[in-house]
């Protein structure tokens, strides 16, 4: 390789990577409290700063690798402060795109992370309902037939297998949920495009899902068929009638899309425990529960957290299926080595490529904040706004200032529509 980063990538590259390793230990180790990466590459020098940068694998793997064989850390260093380094703008990242073909029928999709239990509606309902959700709103059945849309759309997004083994077609199916989704025309043509040359079972709905969802009444029942539990715990004061807090959970589940499942995750609703060194509880966090199972915790009066847990639960769920060598823990946008069939490691490579890219773009006010899982974490909260467009939600992470593009998001709905198809046609076998 003879890559040599501009300016602008070399930044891109070592401000994080100060923030998150450095940035603590500098006043032990140095005397002083530095604040930023130029002053930390001026006290320790190009050599030191070289050794430490050389010393995280997802680096060395994305980055340092790809040198010239003569070029060295130190030197890229040297050639910073000496002013020698290139000072256009970095290269715009690019996703490369998986070819996806038709995977084929009846794939028993028997992922890591999803726990196989029986169906809440079988192939049979499944046809009567949907004959149903296609007649007609007149008279008397006006109720009937909404409510059999509703039992449609929950399906669609919870039971892929059976919606498979019903033998109605995926497209007829997608132009179904398009056609009663309420969408604008201009919602309509970018949906069409972001699915461009997508086979039917892996296109995206994101639009068409959240404008349903943002019109119904959402019952905890509905809630209920998402996820492997709901605890409502006695501080819970509104769970009941707070059905804004359903509509934006299932609006979150329902912008993802693509066939992600939640059957292993647990919620707990009520309210969060102040944290060691804090005054306030959290209005959320990502955690596990007594059996190590995967569980968000959050406020039943505060909504606006429940994007960026879910960014946390995806992001720790992808990283148990791929990562390993992990100090980090076990996020995959914090991994640096992958294990899995080649097609699988693939995207979960072009996933981490993705989450520095936009970690590139980020704003905040410490070193938590550039945490890569943080960042993911704010990315979803901010690309479920995006799949909502017109919704009212407000966000959770307003305060940063982040700077995502339309094209990341664009590029996250590719990403998703890849790990349908990885998942389909090339299946693991379930961790015990």
């Amino acid at each position: 390789m003879n890559w040599i980063p501009t300016e602008q990538e070399l930044a891109n590259i070592v401000h994080p990577f100060f923030w998150n390793v450095i940035k603590d230990s500098t006043e032990d180790y140095y005397g002083e409290n530095i604040i930023g990466w130029k002053r930390w590459l001026d006290v320790a020098g190009p050599y030191e700063a070289s050794l430490s940068l050389d010393s995280d694998p997802f680096l060395y793997t994305h980055y340092w690798s790809k040198l010239p064989e003569d070029i060295t850390i130190q030197d890229v260093l040297e050639m910073y402060q000496q002013g020698q380094l290139s000072k256009g703008p970095a290269p715009r990242y690019q996703h490369q795109q998986m070819p996806m073909d038709m995977a084929p029928q009846g794939v028993d999709r028997n992922l890591p992370w999803q726990k196989q239990v029986p169906a809440e509606i079988t192939p049979e309902v499944f046809q009567q309902t949907y004959a149903l959700a296609k007649s007609k709103m007149v008279g008397p059945n006006k109720d009937e037939v909404a409510n059999a849309r509703k039992q449609i759309y929950l399906a669609f997004n919870t039971n892929p297998e059976v919606v498979e083994a019903s033998g109605i077609h995926r497209a007829e199916l997608n132009k179904f949920i398009r056609g009663y989704s309420g969408l604008t025309v201009a919602q309509k043509r970018k949906e069409e495009q972001l699915n461009f040359d997508v086979p039917d079972e892996h296109q995206w709905v994101g639009f068409s899902n959240t404008s349903w969802a943002g019109r119904q009444n959402i019952n905890p029942e509905d809630l209920e068929q998402f996820v492997k539990s709901i605890t409502i715990t006695p501080k819970a004061r509104g769970w009941q009638a707070n059905n804004a807090l359903r509509s934006y959970v299932i609006n979150t589940f329902m912008a993802i899309d693509t066939r992600v499942e939640y059957k292993d995750l647990n919620f707990e609703v009520g309210q969060c425990e102040v944290r060691r060194g804090k005054k306030h509880p959290p209005n959320g966090e990502f955690t596990t529960n007594k059996n190590g199972e995967p569980l968000i915790r959050i406020n039943d009066l505060s909504q606006h957290t429940v994007a960026h847990e879910i960014g946390h639960y995806l992001d720790d769920k992808w990283g148990d299926q791929y990562s390993y060598g992990n100090s980090y823990g076990g996020f995959l946008s914090e991994a640096a080595h992958f294990h899995g069939p080649p097609e699988h490691k693939q995207w979960a490579e072009s996933f981490t490529v993705f989450s520095k890219n936009i970690h590139s773009k980020v704003g905040g006010h410490s070193e938590y904040h550039y945490q890569p899982k943080e960042v993911f974490a704010r990315f979803i909260d901010a690309f479920q706004r995006w799949a909502s467009p017109g919704s009212s939600y407000v966000a959770f992470d307003r305060y940063m200032d982040d700077r995502f593009e339309e094209i990341d998001f664009r590029t996250f709905v590719r990403i998703l529509q890849e790990k349908s198809y990885v998942d389909a046609k090339y299946p693991l076998e379930e961790k015990k």
